[in-house]
């Protein structure tokens, strides 16, 4: 969770995925809590062609 300029963990317990959205189903977060889910490192990649197609 982002506080001001600062990150803190806060532990979550998920539900289903299907690999790009997760269903959050516990935990201290809140509706409107700013979040970091990744980290770029700053190095900018090309977008993967590997992944789910639906056809």
């Amino acid at each position: 969770m982002v506080d001001g300029r600062e990150l803190k963990p806060v532990p979550v317990q998920i539900g289903i995925t299907d690999g790009r959205m997760t269903e959050l189903v516990g935990g201290e977060l809140r509706e409107g809590d700013r979040i970091v889910v990744g980290e770029n490192g700053g190095v900018e990649r090309k977008p993967s062609s590997v992944g789910m197609r639906l056809f």
